[in-house]
């Protein structure tokens, strides 16, 4: 089961430092990473740690939304919001992360070609998740990008999930 919510990268617990920061970077483009009250936008400026901890409560609620099931469109609506959160990571991701998220990305679509595949349902999505651990490729890159997340942004990866 800990493979699976690591699969889904990273419906992960609350985001504390234990700094208080997220990394020292300036917002690409003048955009402000604080965090603004209303409904959560995704920054692509910023470092991944920031760009991470500000989409997680809302990539979390997505995640649960797509594994609860529902009607076929809320589940697409959930994964079209999902791959928006794994293109921000992706984008925002420092060198050393870029081949992982290569690999991330792709195997993230390929979830996704075959939940949409079984009629957008989430027994697709679910086993198409489980499917990945099977990805020696795959393990690795979450591995690696887990363990960024642990030591670099200091995210507490055992606490409760969002």
């Amino acid at each position: 089961m800990v493979i699976l919510a690591a699969t889904a990268l990273l419906a992960v617990p609350a985001c504390k430092s234990s700094s208080g920061t997220a990394g020292s970077s300036t917002p690409a483009e003048g955009r402000s990473t604080a965090s603004a009250p209303g409904p959560p936008t995704i920054d692509r400026g910023g470092s991944f740690c920031e760009v991470y901890k500000a989409g997680q409560p809302a990539f979390a609620d997505l995640y649960h939304k797509a594994t609860r099931g529902g009607a076929p469109a809320e589940i697409k609506a959930a994964l079209d919001g999902i791959d928006e959160h794994h293109r921000a990571w992706a984008a925002a991701a420092p060198s050393e992360l870029r081949d992982d998220f290569r690999v991330l990305l792709a195997v993230w679509q390929h979830d996704r070609e075959l939940t949409e595949q079984a009629g957008w349902t989430t027994l697709a999505y679910v086993r198409a998740l489980a499917s990945d651990i099977e990805n020696e490729e795959f393990t690795k890159a979450i591995e690696h990008v887990l363990t960024y997340l642990s030591e670099r942004c200091h995210i507490d990866l055992a606490g409760p999930l969002s």
